[in-house]
């Protein structure tokens, strides 16, 4: 067919990147050698290739059991490879291939930092990768977490990893879609002192180490406060009423007298707030 000539340059290299090529399309290229009378004959075969772009590796994060990679799609990829070294290292090993645009990694191990690069594959053409990578480390995920309602806001307690450094804390009620970051902090408990009165939070926590985060696995803590109530005291025919102020999520009130020096509860209301 007809050759079109994509540029001319004066080099001692013997190598040339053709960047005006689009991903999925399939080409073909012949070369020739030059002196001073002038060109000599094609190479033969020509040489086909079909140009697969560098996926974009999108993040790298600790899930249950695994480090899960993700990327970008890629015009005309069938598949991709994964990569992955240990930090540190320039050796870059394949540890799976998928259709998919994430991939599990089960056979990390452990408190290792490594690094993740992906290539896309059409064909027998597979694409460069990056040799950069991303960092990630599985260090193990929070598997349980309390809460425990206090008279002014809920104490949170989750499980220690000794891999990792710091913690955030999540919270969220039954009506919103998404959690909401409350604090990150360097131990394993968590105050919350924020909360409306009769509103049930769930709470959630997510590890660090460095820059690298767990999965949020385990199943959700949830507490709950009752505002104190305010109330009134006045002279009745036959005694002291007592007179309550509702609160909010409140299913009843204790009504407690000093007696000796101590409070000791003297009824109960329910349904009613005399």
């Amino acid at each position: 067919g007809d050759e079109t000539i994509l540029d001319r340059f004066e080099t001692t290299a013997l190598s040339y990147t053709d960047k005006n090529v689009l991903s999925g399309v399939k080409y073909t290229y012949t070369v020739s050698a030059l002196n001073a009378s002038g060109s000599g004959a094609s190479s033969e075969p020509p040489v086909s290739i079909t140009y697969v772009k560098t996926p974009v590796v999108k993040s790298v994060a600790a899930i249950k059991e695994a480090i899960e990679v993700k990327w970008g799609s890629v015009n005309g990829a069938e598949s991709y490879n994964v990569y992955r070294t240990t930090v540190g290292s320039a050796n870059w090993t394949l540890v799976g291939s998928t259709s998919e645009l994430s991939y599990a990694d089960t056979t990390c191990v452990e408190g290792v930092s490594y690094k993740y690069t992906v290539s896309a594959v059409a064909g027998e053409s597979e694409s460069a990768y990056n040799t950069v990578g991303i960092e990630g480390m599985y260090f193990g995920n929070v598997t349980w977490i309390t809460a425990t309602s206090l008279k002014d806001g809920a104490e949170i307690n989750w499980e220690v990893l000794s891999t990792a450094d710091s913690y955030e804390v999540y919270r969220k009620t039954a009506d919103d879609l998404d959690w909401t970051k409350l604090a990150k902090v360097n131990t394993t408990k968590y105050v919350d002192k924020e909360m409306a009165s009769g509103v049930v939070y769930f709470y959630m926590v997510k590890a660090y180490k460095g820059n690298n985060v767990s999965d949020m696995i385990c199943t959700p803590a949830n507490a709950k406060i009752i505002a104190a109530p305010t109330s009134i005291a006045k002279n009745a025919n036959n005694g002291i009423q007592i007179t309550v102020n509702a609160v909010n999520g409140a299913e009843g009130y204790v009504i407690e007298k000093m007696v000796g020096g101590e409070f000791v509860e003297i009824a109960r209301l329910t349904n009613t707030l005399t």
